[in-house]
């Protein structure tokens, strides 16, 4: 289930979804909208490693803060990589942005999202009947929905059914909603951004607590000028420790769920290693184009080759790719360069431009590790987006340990049934919020106790760093992971698909056959027709000899 948040002007403007088939046989895609709003009905077949785009009625985009039924719906017979796309064009100033879809099996029921500083935006979308939506502001201004106002702490609390949405938004200048908690008693899906920040529409669909990670790495691209990272906190008392590639660093404390950190503006790459979960987004900055934002995927755990799609309509596209440098990747059978980062010797980056199409990323190793982007432009226009696909795995179990209060929330809704209970917090309250004793002496600066790490000092007495996993256990943890994960090389699909060949039912391709059966035919039929006298000849001597014998 998927949806739209509205670009800056909802005239003009163009939605798309790309599905990709990812698989070696053809999926059946079926999309579907709700009966009681502009109701659609499309069926596909997608052929193998390949893609469609699919344009929808713009009007499926919410506008303004309001309940309606505006979610689209996304079956297929086979696993499936979507992709979203708003693009206004007919004024001035064009704006689009991208977003990577999440599928159903990896949604959840906490969310918290980071959004641009002018008029922000969030939308929920509904999946099943009598889905209760809790949604706890946290913002420095005011924002409207249903006609009524809120302020920051204060909850919006609805009932969502399958297609339903929920959209809220500041019309406001330079109001913030990052740190806003969403929650629900069923899993929901969720996009944030803003209509119009840096000149530029923002959106992406925001992965749950249960998909967030501890190890992230942000990489600029060659295209930018600079980026802003955000790190949003999923649980309490989150140490977070950064080491930027110039020296730089921080420590910082994250004393409550919904806290989070916005980094000064840098082009170096910087190693994130927090406690627990956290979501981590980046803005980019160029003077060429407007302002582009992505999720920073974690370091996440991929078996087999990976396969992405990079949109046509993009004239220049960046791709960067993040993984350990034990494991040597190729892009499309091609040796992706990789460099060292400095500071930690087992983390490799990779930069490159891409065309348009279906591309492929590959592995030395079956399972590997791998994060990483795709960024765009076409003209001053900017997108952005992730590169690895939403999976399960099995570190969610140890973040929703780390994590209790969600299913503590949860089991507490559905026994009371979503009993209201809303508060007024002054304006700008949860910014410079109040937070809890803790026996460090670092300084508390807007509810966040950070230490900054001078640039340029590797002094191991002069650096307050607190890692409560060094790097020094990660070969051997790598090791471990990689005897307790290894399968089998004649076991891999990657072994099965190079056994197989995909069938092909194209009349091209079938008439490409018998043409291709007909020239070997012909041939072969004129060498037996050129030694035709020879074979007549042989035939007879061998009667011949036969009816000496016989007659002998």
């Amino acid at each position: 289930m998927i949806g739209f948040t509205a670009n800056r002007f909802m005239e003009n403007s163009t939605l798309q979804i790309n599905i990709l088939n990812p698989n070696t046989n053809t999926t059946n895609v079926s999309l579907l909208s709700d009966l009681h709003y502009p109701f659609f009905e499309y069926d596909y077949q997608i052929d193998p490693e390949y893609f469609k785009t699919i344009t929808i009625p713009s009007m499926l985009a919410v506008n303004e803060s309001v309940k309606c039924a505006k979610g689209i719906l996304i079956n297929s017979d086979h696993p499936i990589i979507v992709y979203g796309s708003n693009r206004q064009s007919g004024y001035m100033d064009d704006s689009m942005d991208d977003f990577l879809g999440i599928p159903q099996r990896a949604l959840g029921k906490q969310y918290f999202v980071v959004t641009g500083l002018k008029r922000p935006q969030i939308l929920v979308v509904g999946l099943a009947r009598n889905t209760f939506v809790n949604i706890t502001l946290k913002t420095n201004g005011i924002v409207s929905y249903q006609g009524n106002t809120y302020q920051s702490g204060q909850k919006i609390e609805e009932m969502l059914n399958e297609y339903e949405t929920i959209n809220i938004e500041s019309t406001e200048i330079d109001v913030d909603l990052t740190g806003t908690k969403v929650r629900s008693t069923q899993p929901v899906s969720v996009y944030s951004g803003s209509k119009y920040s840096g000149s530029s529409y923002l959106t992406e669909q925001i992965p749950s607590t249960i998909s967030l990670g501890i190890h992230h790495v942000t990489v600029a691209n060659d295209g930018i000028l600079y980026y802003n990272s955000t790190i949003v906190a999923a649980c309490k008392d989150i140490s977070v420790n950064i080491t930027c590639s110039d020296g730089s660093g921080k420590f910082v404390v994250l004393p409550r769920s919904g806290s989070f950190l916005r980094m000064s503006p840098s082009k170096a790459t910087c190693i994130i290693s927090t406690t627990k979960p956290v979501l981590v987004a980046m803005e980019m900055h160029s003077i060429a184009q407007d302002t582009s934002m992505t999720i920073v995927q974690p370091m996440t755990r991929f078996l087999g080759d990976l396969m992405f799609l990079v949109p046509f309509i993009t004239n220049h596209v960046h791709l960067v790719v993040v993984s350990y440098c034990y494991t040597s990747l190729s892009l499309d059978n091609v040796t992706l360069r990789t460099v060292n980062i400095d500071g930690d010797p087992n983390i490799c980056i990779g930069r490159t431009s891409i065309s348009g199409g279906v591309h492929v990323i590959s592995s030395s190793e079956d399972i590997f590790f791998i994060s990483g982007y795709l960024c765009g432009a076409t003209d001053y226009n900017s997108i952005a987006f992730p590169l690895v696909p939403y999976l399960e795995n099995r570190q969610h179990e140890q973040h929703r340990k780390q994590c209790q209060e969600t299913t503590e929330w949860t089991s507490s809704v559905t026994r009371n049934r979503m009993t209201t209970s809303t508060h007024s917090v002054k304006i700008g309250s949860t910014v410079q919020e109040t937070t809890e004793q803790t026996s460090t002496s670092l300084p508390v600066v807007s509810g966040i106790i950070t230490t900054d790490i001078p640039r340029h000092n590797h002094s191991g007495s002069s650096c307050r760093c607190v890692c409560s996993s060094g790097h020094k256990n990660v070969n051997s943890s790598l090791t471990k992971l990689r005897k307790k994960l290894s399968i089998p090389h004649n076991m891999t699909n990657r072994h099965f698909r190079s056994l197989t060949s995909a069938g092909d039912d194209r009349s091209s391709s079938k008439m490409l056959g018998i043409a291709g059966s007909l020239v070997i035919g012909v041939v072969v039929f004129t060498i037996v027709i050129l030694d035709s006298d020879q074979l007549v000849w042989i035939v007879r001597k061998i009667k011949r000899i036969s009816c000496k014998i016989h007659t002998g």
